[in-house]
């Protein structure tokens, strides 16, 4: 909702990543103690209804931050990228090519949420605590060659659709902010995708960052 609010001002974040979205409580999704014992046994299961629902889930105020390298863009404009954390860094930006604002955010906010489903960035390697980022010209061929894996049978063909769609190296191609909200994985999310280890790892490095909200 955010970033749509900013891009209907033809605001664009341009450096939209996990340290730059805040929580106002500290709290993450998580799973009730009596009821991981239940998670971890429907891990196998292919039955929706057998997924346990996340305590806290909608209970959290997540605000954006750091808006240093945004930029106002007229709609259908195009511009040069200024920066960003080469994890989220889009093919464009790795390519020199004027950037397309609402496409880049969009790319941002596939990297992101890939890391909620799976505890890592597409691009990284190892987990999000391990900080171990490829170098420029590795990073750079993964990114145009789209060279990232789930490697997670749990998650639902929707979840990774959401993201396939968001990862697009065109950025005429991209699915637009609108078109998320109406996505299958968005309209009808299922909590349980969200790995409670994952968000205890995402939890961490957001409370890196010191903001008193």
């Amino acid at each position: 909702g955010a970033v749509a609010y900013a891009h209907n001002h033809n605001l664009c974040h341009g450096d939209l990543k996990l340290e730059n979205i805040l929580l106002s409580n500290r709290q993450v999704t998580n799973i009730a103690e009596d009821k991981k014992k239940e998670f971890e046994n429907i891990q196998n299961s292919n039955d929706p209804s057998s997924y346990v629902k996340h305590e806290n889930s909608y209970n959290l105020a997540v605000k954006v931050a750091d808006f240093g390298l945004s930029v106002f863009l007229q709609r259908g404009k195009k511009s040069k990228a200024v920066g960003g954390l080469t994890s989220y860094m889009a093919p464009e930006v790795w390519n020199d090519q004027n950037i397309d604002g609402p496409a880049l955010d969009v790319w941002c906010l596939g990297c992101i949420l890939f890391s909620m489903l799976t505890g890592r960035l597409p691009f990284d390697e190892g987990n999000i605590d391990e900080f171990n980022i490829p170098d420029d010209s590795t990073m750079m061929r993964k990114v145009n060659s789209l060279d990232y894996h789930f490697n997670s049978t749990q998650l639902s063909r929707n979840a990774k659709d959401c993201v396939a769609r968001q990862l697009v190296v065109s950025m005429s191609d991209r699915i637009t902010i609108p078109a998320m909200f109406n996505h299958p994985w968005m309209a009808h999310r299922r909590d349980s995708e969200i790995e409670p280890n994952s968000m205890n790892i995402l939890s961490e490095t957001m409370k890196s960052v010191s903001y008193n909200l």
